[in-house]
């Protein structure tokens, strides 16, 4: 097929940010068998058209945009027909970042950082929709996970931002974001633990703002980098929802 319709991530850390906050969300929801099939279908169907979508979405291509939406939405309608009336919230809330990304691109130069900050947020919807898809339940600890998840990778995305020297991006606007995240201490206190090291990172970038070199390799050393941290980030919330 070609790969204007369907391709392999480029970008390693979108593919992984979806890819692991799905089988985590999976396992924070006591997925069945069955379950877990159709989640890792739905969850290669989103990986496989998520560039796709993007390009489509830069170059304002509606007629691919129109298309892959289709195709990613149509599983989630036929379950809603068969009886998954809980999707019904969680692709309202998907369709709310979903457009609040899409009204930043309208409105703003698609290289604005804006643009990258609201789009961090897509690939981890993936670990809302799917778990309440295969199970007609939105857990508590699911909607959590992915609510800590997307405010992370939202917050992290703008910490990039702020650390590439010709973004002249404000060093606040990271911390500001990953406030709410303190939120969830009020559902299980033992989450201020992987809130810890991300709030001092976040910190110490305010009071002392630094940048690095912007070469290809530097910024894609930055990337993995980030996407270990977040791999630890999330590995530490699915333990201590699953335990406490």
């Amino acid at each position: 097929m070609s790969t204007k319709y369907l391709g392999i991530p480029k970008e390693p850390s979108a593919a992984g940010f979806m890819f692991i906050s799905t089988i985590y969300g999976l396992l924070l929801a006591n997925a069945s068998a069955k379950g877990w099939i159709i989640g890792i279908i739905l969850l290669l169907l989103h990986m496989f058209t998520f560039d796709p979508i993007l390009n489509a979405t830069r170059t304002w291509n509606l007629r691919v945009m129109i298309y892959l939406g289709i195709a990613n939405a149509i599983p989630y309608f036929g379950l809603f027909i068969l009886g998954v009336k809980t999707l019904l919230l969680s692709l309202t809330i998907s369709t709310i970042v979903l457009g609040s990304h899409f009204l930043v691109v309208y409105r703003r130069k698609w290289r604005d950082p804006y643009v990258y900050i609201t789009g961090s947020a897509i690939p981890v919807l993936a670990a809302l929709n799917i778990p309440v898809a295969v199970t007609n339940t939105l857990h508590m600890d699911v909607l959590v996970f992915w609510l800590l998840a997307s405010i992370y990778v939202i917050s992290t995305s703008a910490y990039i931002e702020s650390i590439l020297p010709y973004r002249k991006f404000n060093p606040k606007i990271p911390m500001i974001i990953w406030i709410p995240a303190f939120i969830s201490i009020a559902y299980k206190v033992f989450l201020v633990i992987p809130l810890a090291e991300p709030t001092i990172k976040f910190l110490i970038h305010i009071l002392n703002p630094v940048t690095i070199n912007a070469s290809p390799r530097e910024i894609k050393r930055l990337g993995w980098r980030e996407f270990v941290r977040f791999l630890l980030y999330v590995t530490l919330l699915l333990l201590l929802l699953r335990l406490t």
